[in-house]
């Protein structure tokens, strides 16, 4: 993983924390984040639609939900229609080396720029340290985690919410799909 800040997490430490935060808790994930990314941030495993207040993400959620339990007999025409409204808020990642590193193969998470192609460890975003924690912390549950990340007053970051599902390949999570939306400080609520 390259520099992006004095205090890295070792690879231990990475899965160390994914372990505790796929078993509900965050505690290690808190720790690493306080030390690099000056962010509030909660988490819920598999969370109910009825939590989710963001459209997009709620969209997002809806379309895994229907994935999830699709049937032969389901209209697969609209839930790809759903998906096709918020595709610019959504990023791919192939999971590599059994979640040792992530590939994106659609999007930017945050970073303003296209990262197709490329290695989650090689690319710095504010949200570097919990990325790579929650995506290893999917790969281990194979379950969706929702996130509301909160800057701290002395950084000028925006509210961000993200939801990352797994996406599944004979049981076995292959990629994530992540939603994500950002959100002003001064508009957030």
């Amino acid at each position: 993983m390259p520099a992006y800040n004095d205090k890295n997490p070792s690879n231990k430490e990475l899965w160390e924390a994914a372990q505790d935060l796929s078993n509900g808790n965050p505690t290690k994930t808190n720790k690493l984040i306080d030390l690099s990314e000056n962010l509030k941030t909660t988490t819920q495993w598999d969370p109910d639609i009825k939590m989710i207040s963001n459209p997009i993400l709620k969209k997002s959620l809806n379309w895994y939900n229907a994935e999830r339990i699709r049937s032969p007999n389901s209209n697969r025409k609209t839930m790809l229609e759903n998906v096709n409204q918020i595709i610019n808020n959504i990023c791919f990642l192939d999971v590599i080396d059994q979640g040792n590193d992530f590939k994106y193969c659609k999007g930017n998470e945050g970073t303003g720029k296209e990262n197709t192609g490329l290695l989650l460890s090689n690319i710095w975003t504010p949200l570097q340290t919990f990325i790579m924690i929650s995506s290893r912390a999917i790969v281990i549950k194979n379950k969706p985690l929702y996130s509301i990340h909160a800057p701290i007053d002395l950084v000028n970051l925006p509210r961000q919410e993200r939801l990352a599902v797994p996406l599944s390949n004979n049981g076995d999570v292959t990629r994530l799909m992540i939603t994500m939306t950002s959100q002003n400080k001064d508009t957030a609520h």
